[in-house]
């Protein structure tokens, strides 16, 4: 399976001429033939070989035995993340925010991209978060994951002998995202009770999603055209201001709590660990709990709802796969047969056959059709008899 991965450089790589010298041919395949730069990339490897120049910062591999060398864990090598990447996103602050935030001034609207660029400052600000996701964590809030999967299937049962077709997109994106807002709000989401599963919602955001292009090659362009769409936005799509006003409310109440009460009582959110958190205080300020909290609804919802959807489509295409993994839950759920309980979470995972589903689902729901860009910091990396320059020469 090939590899394909950006670095960030500035020496003389194989590419177009136009690729080297400007990102407007980026913007030409991306934004007026809409996402298809990755194609165009395909070409590039096809004329020019294993490593190409893509932008003028960029260069793309296309190499499999390349793999073990460029993607490692932070002990073998340090790797800091490509800001301009995040353009575009949301998630980046104006330059005047990114330009406070250097000089420790908190404020209302953080750069929530320039905050964790380095390697270091995502590594500290990823642990008060990975607290939230071990195992023992989990394990706290597995009935609020089984009781929403219930009220899927009972929707999912409502369809049977009707001949209506049913968006599972939808339906599982509105079931994480249940899932992802019971574990950061007291109050969650009720995406599905709407009886279509929030269809006009999701093409909403499928088409702002569309944007992210365009804002990320003129940046400027979201305060001349961004800030409009989004009060637009704010005073007619309702879901964004609800949800903005639950995280401040919230947080105006996990801090009238002790620190220790909001962390160990039964109903424990992210937010209740966040919001005690020093560090989380320090860096992000005040403003940065709910664009955090959405930054983690977002992930939770969109990427876990895609995999179960790879995962849900191989296997309808896939009979022959399909039946052993009945077969193995069959078994499973035979001994609740007459019992008010269905299997946890502990006898799921002892299943051989659903652990390499989930495991092979997760290796091929790759997300969206976009770069990883990297920066190695402090090291040279031989690539194809390339040398590849630390980035903190360029």
């Amino acid at each position: 399976m090939s590899s394909i991965v950006d670095f960030i450089l500035g020496t003389k790589f194989p590419g177009p001429f136009l690729a080297k010298v400007t990102h407007w041919y980026e913007f030409y395949y991306n934004v007026v033939h809409t996402g298809m730069y990755y194609k165009k990339i395909r070409e590039l490897h096809d004329q020019y070989g294993p490593v190409v120049r893509v932008t003028p910062e960029e260069i793309h591999i296309l190499e499999p035995s390349a793999y073990n060398d460029v993607f490692v864990v932070g002990a073998t090598r340090k790797t800091d993340s490509y800001l301009r990447f995040s353009n575009g996103t949301g998630f980046e602050g104006s330059a005047n925010a990114r330009k406070y935030q250097s000089n420790s001034v908190l404020t209302t609207n953080p750069d929530m991209s320039s905050i964790s660029t380095s390697h270091d400052a995502h590594r500290r600000l990823r642990v008060p978060l990975d607290k939230l996701f071990v195992r023992s964590s989990i394990l706290r809030i597995e009935s609020r994951v089984s009781d929403r999967v219930a009220r899927l299937c009972d929707r999912l049962s409502s369809y049977q002998e009707t001949d209506e077709v049913v968006n599972l997109t939808n339906a599982l994106s509105s079931l994480t995202t249940n899932i992802i807002s019971s574990v950061i709000f007291e109050e969650p989401s009720d995406y599905l009770g709407d009886p279509d599963f929030n269809s006009e919602w999701y093409d909403i955001l499928k088409r702002g999603a569309g944007n992210v292009f365009i804002f990320k090659h003129l940046p400027w362009a979201i305060g001349i055209l961004g800030k409009p769409v989004l009060r637009f936005l704010v005073a007619y799509v309702t879901r964004w201001t609800v949800w903005d006003e639950k995280a401040r409310r919230e947080v105006l109440l996990i801090r009238k709590r002790p620190s220790d009460l909001s962390q160990t009582r039964e109903k424990a959110t992210a937010l209740d660990h966040l919001v005690h958190s020093d560090l989380v205080e320090k860096e992000f300020g005040s403003g940065g709990f709910p664009r955090l909290a959405q930054l983690i609804q977002q992930a939770g919802a969109h990427n876990v709802s895609h995999t179960l959807g790879t995962i849900v489509t191989y296997l309808l295409m896939s009979p022959d796969k399909l039946k052993p993994l009945q077969k193995e839950l069959e078994c499973i759920w035979s001994d609740h047969n007459g019992k008010a309980t269905v299997p946890s979470w502990l006898e799921l995972e002892k299943a051989p056959y659903l652990s390499a589903v989930v495991t092979e689902g997760l290796r091929m729901a790759i997300g969206s059709m976009n770069r990883t860009p990297r920066i190695f910091p402090n090291n040279d990396i031989k690539i194809c008899d390339w040398v590849i320059p630390r980035g903190d020469e360029y």
